[in-house]
């Protein structure tokens, strides 16, 4: 949880940007932030030139750099819509609602543009996706049963966001350099960046849940 524990001073670096968008309502400013997670399943699924055969291998490559670029976006909007909601004096029960369920939706379409780009392994993928789920519910139910909501954790959806951000760029490095997306082989299998990344955020992201359920289970406990 490296830049979860930053938040303070990431907000501040976002503040003078805000300013522009404190006329647009926090709702729609949420709707973008999904729009461009949207935009980098798309992108994901079009890098992968068997689902697009008019596509060659060397062009299509240079989308994970749009990736990146979306996905940057969608965590830049995604802090926009709670500074302007606390700005302008509209932050709301519905529009935190709102915003978990966004914030599921873009790790949906960002992870799930990662599975079925071709560049990792369906099992892994899967098993990135439990563990990003889960650490999302354990922080949320901790708020739900009343215990305060729960942000810590080894990996954080800051951190996480970060690592979406810069291993495409990696992995577009790596192919362009090394001739092809394998990094190294475990067990004659070969791993690419982006399954070193997806066994990352599984292992931690389980991980990250069970702290928070010790965490919940103690506070719970406190109430009692």
């Amino acid at each position: 949880m490296v830049l979860d524990g930053q938040r303070d001073r990431g907000t501040a670096m976002v503040k003078p940007l805000v300013k522009p968008f404190l006329k647009i309502e926090p709702n729609t400013i949420s709707v973008i932030a999904i729009i461009f997670a949207i935009l980098s399943f798309i992108t994901l699924y079009m890098g992968d030139p068997g689902n697009f055969l008019y596509y060659s291998e060397d062009w299509s490559i240079y989308l994970l750099l749009v990736t990146s670029l979306f996905v940057i976006l969608n965590g830049l909007f995604d802090m926009i819509d709670g500074l302007v909601a606390k700005m302008t004096g509209k932050a709301s029960v519905k529009g935190d609602f709102i915003d978990h369920v966004f914030d599921r939706y873009a790790d949906i379409f960002i992870l799930g543009g990662i599975i079925i780009s071709g560049y990792t392994n369906f099992y892994i993928g899967l098993f990135a996706l439990v563990g990003v789920f889960m650490t999302s519910y354990m922080g949320t139910q901790a708020q739900a049963l009343g215990v305060k909501r729960d942000y810590g954790g080894i990996l954080g959806r800051a951190d996480r966001l970060a690592m979406l951000f810069l291993f495409p760029i990696f992995l577009f490095i790596h192919i362009q350099y090394f001739d092809g997306p394998a990094l190294v082989s475990v067990f004659n299998i070969d791993l690419t960046l982006f399954d070193i990344m997806m066994i990352w955020f599984g292992i931690a992201g389980n991980l990250t849940a069970i702290q928070r359920g010790i965490r919940t289970w103690q506070g719970l406990s406190e109430k009692d």
